[in-house]
């Protein structure tokens, strides 16, 4: 009885034992599992992979795993916007006083000179002038920047109505100048008209609205897209092997500024890379 008993206990402490150690092993296993699920999967959101335009894929299948753009280099994004801000027409104000301070000027001088020529020269003089500051006059400044920067169009602003005028249409401060000394040779002569310093009357009454101007050039630039189109969760990137052209480098290279954005906000990016 006595022998029985003892190795009914010896059975039951094997048994324990034997169990026990299936337990460890199974712990040892999943630990193990998990140890190898975390080494293998990507640390974190970055785009870690290495490529070179022109060279093959080294590594699986790649597949979007979010819907992202497709963005323009930075060479294709300002080369369209320049190209639309160039159809920009800058915003001009009227300034309606230098006008009315030449006028002044204008009339202070015949005073001075007090004789009915005088007063015949004055009034044609005033004429002209009339003219010409009725159609715009641009400082030479001016004018040498629209050309340079290829407009050849602006919005004049008078009594808060924007018109759109050719730069062509208009008088630079030296053609205004050539004009009033020019228009009525036959009756005006240049050596009296000279005497009212003619070149001091004409001045710019164009002014560069350039904050006005500015806020709509931003909102041009900003209104050309940063993409060229999107890729769909779940679409085929690149494969093991495959060429990186340029269209894939462009995709490959925004699908890693998109994981930056993960990285910022500390979220994980579950990339879906297929081994063959």
């Amino acid at each position: 009885m006595k022998i029985s008993l003892f190795r009914n206990k010896s059975n039951r402490n094997r048994r324990q034992q034997k169990d026990r150690s299936g337990l460890w092993f199974k712990i040892f296993l999943v630990v193990a599992s998990t140890v190898a699920i975390v080494y293998f999967m990507p640390r974190d959101s970055r785009f870690d992979y290495i490529y070179d335009e022109g060279k093959p894929w080294r590594y699986g299948q790649l597949i979007a795993p979010w819907k992202f753009p497709v963005y323009k280099t930075d060479s294709v994004l300002i080369r369209e916007q320049d190209s639309i801000v160039r159809h920009f027409q800058p915003y001009y104000n009227v300034n309606t006083r230098i006008n009315d301070s030449a006028l002044e000027v204008l009339n202070r001088r015949k005073e001075n000179m007090a004789s009915s020529l005088m007063d015949y020269y004055a009034q044609r003089i005033g004429s002209l002038l009339d003219t010409v500051y009725s159609r715009g006059i641009l400082s030479m400044e001016d004018v040498d920047e629209l050309n340079k920067k290829g407009h050849n169009a602006v919005r004049v602003i008078r009594n808060n109505v924007a018109r759109s005028v050719y730069v062509k249409d208009l008088f630079s401060t030296r053609s205004a100048y050539e004009y009033v000394v020019k228009a009525d040779t036959s009756v005006l002569r240049l050596s009296v008209l000279q005497q009212f310093n003619i070149i001091d009357l004409v001045q710019p009454n164009l002014v560069n609205d350039v904050t006005k101007s500015s806020v709509e050039v931003e909102a041009l630039r900003q209104s050309v897209s940063g993409a060229r189109g999107m890729i769909q969760s779940g679409e085929k990137i690149i494969d093991r092997g495959e060429i990186v052209t340029a269209e894939k480098y462009e995709i490959l290279r925004s699908m890693a500024q998109e994981s930056r954005k993960y990285d910022s906000v500390g979220e994980d990016v579950p990339y879906k890379l297929i081994s063959p």
